[in-house]
């Protein structure tokens, strides 16, 4: 197979059309800094050695571990495709487990009184649907039964008024609806406007780069790309900080955790594997925290109790006795 890296990718890509835009763009960052790495060699050529000399390349740029493995999962199914596997024996990074963040309620009641109408519809959702930002800002009023109080996370299709757009997960899965900010919100949309929580200028912008045919795949998964700043500006606002609107989900799977069965949690998470569901979005509940406290807190008690041995040390509440 004597053709270069680059166009291995455009030939994947082209082949494989399924592929999300976030996807597709952590796969074309990665295949750059592939060649920036190693060069625009030959297919044939790229082997275990050049896959390990692009674990290193990337250490080197200084991005952090978990990045490294992204982009190393993310490059090696193109040589799969190719039945190619240089990476088969290339062991990945070994990432600590993070704090998982969570908010607390007077923090989020903060950020509510701090935004506008949209922003508290953007906000509420991911906190009490657990929706995803993407899932959020492609909700059009069709998604929403307000009679039974659920929303439907479906695919949408091109047409006059809606541009293509599939949720992450690619199947349709449907959570409770238990904010009443949508209805406030569909009362003052405009006229022939389907996506509730999308100011009117962005809706018209996107439906004019739909139809000159300029309308990129990452627009089309979040349509609102001023998102970060104004979600930076509410958080300000509210004096939070070290928290993302991701974690507003994170929230919410951890709030459904302690009264769903995993089963169910994963299904409305919208994931396939239930150890994504419960590595990466369920935060240590803290009563278990303050349970194993006092237990401890019960067994130094009797140890002291039962101490009378002289001049044997107990610690307790930060001193020694003897």
């Amino acid at each position: 197979m004597s053709k270069p890296l680059s166009t291995l990718l455009m030939d994947y890509l082209s082949a494989t059309r399924r592929i999300g835009a976030r996807t597709r763009e952590i796969l074309r960052l990665g295949f750059g800094y592939l060649i920036e790495a190693v060069g625009d060699i030959s297919v044939e050529e790229f082997g275990r050695r050049e896959a390990e000399r692009f674990q290193a390349y990337l250490y080197d740029r200084g991005l952090s571990l978990d990045s490294c493995n992204i982009y190393l999962r993310a490059v090696r199914p193109v040589f799969r495709w190719a039945d190619l596997d240089p990476f088969e024996r290339v062991r990945l990074f070994r990432v600590p487990k993070k704090k998982i963040r969570i908010y607390k309620p007077a923090e989020f009641q903060a950020m509510l009184e701090s935004c506008s109408k949209i922003w508290q519809g953007r906000l509420l959702l991911a906190k009490t649907a657990g929706l995803r930002l993407g899932e959020v800002l492609n909700l059009t009023i069709g998604d929403v039964d307000f009679d039974s109080s659920t929303i439907t996370i479906q695919p949408k299709k091109e047409t006059d008024r809606t541009w293509r757009w599939c949720p992450k997960d690619k199947e349709i899965r449907e959570v409770p609806l238990v904010t009443e900010v949508l209805s406030e919100i569909l009362s003052d949309l405009p006229e022939g406007q389907p996506y509730l929580l999308l100011a009117p200028a962005q809706y018209q912008l996107r439906i004019r780069q739909m139809k000159a045919g300029t309308l990129q795949d990452r627009l089309r998964g979040r349509p609102d790309q001023s998102y970060r700043k104004a979600f930076q500006r509410i958080l300000t606002r509210a004096g939070v900080k070290g928290k993302t609107y991701h974690d507003l989900r994170r929230t919410c799977l951890t709030e459904w955790s302690r009264i769903l069965e995993p089963k169910d949690l994963m299904d409305l998470a919208g994931h396939s594997k239930i150890e994504t569901t419960m590595t990466y979005y369920i935060a240590l509940d803290e009563s278990r925290v303050d349970r194993a406290r006092k237990a401890s807190d019960k067994m130094l008690g009797a140890a002291e109790s039962a101490s009378t041995t002289p001049g044997q040390k107990i610690l307790t509440s930060g001193r020694c006795q003897t």
